[in-house]
């Protein structure tokens, strides 16, 4: 009784990991947002394509308190449960645009609760998240005005 109570748990366990199926790059296509109401109101942009396989994008992430941003193209490929990418960056004009010369595949995706993680490289210390992005059409066409605390600089 014992050897088949544990057979019987033992494939349990076997069909449950076996059902946790690794993401595919059409999982990540789509266009993802992330945007703060409040402080710097930070908006962060990133719609990734799949075609056949190859998958490529735009990011565009900045401050819109202060003015200050980045944008760019993206490359990626499937590492295991990640969509890993690198970047390439887009210039203000009067200076040289880094695209189409991309970077090394430093940062990486993830999918976690309907959601899309953004991990970038930071030396020594390994992948930090850095934002997660919510599908753009699974937010509300209009988002209320947030109340704020007093903003500090």
């Amino acid at each position: 009784m014992t050897r088949m109570l544990m057979a019987l748990a033992l494939a349990a366990l076997t069909s449950s990991c076996a059902t946790a199926a690794t993401p595919a790059a059409s999982d990540f296509a789509g266009d993802w947002v992330y945007s703060e109401q409040c402080g710097w109101r930070q908006i962060t942009i990133v719609e990734i394509v799949e075609t056949g396989g190859v998958v490529t994008g735009i990011w565009s992430d900045g401050e819109r308190r202060r003015g200050r941003g980045e944008d760019g193209r993206l490359e990626g490929r499937i590492n295991g449960d990640r969509l890993e990418v690198r970047l390439c960056r887009s210039y203000a004009p009067g200076q040289d645009d880094e695209c189409p010369s991309f970077g090394p595949w430093s940062d990486y995706f993830a999918l976690r609760d309907d959601a899309l993680e953004w991990y970038q490289s930071f030396g020594n210390r390994g992948h930090l998240l850095y934002v997660t992005l919510q599908r753009a059409d699974s937010l509300p066409a209009e988002q209320p005005d947030a109340e704020c605390p007093q903003d500090v600089d």
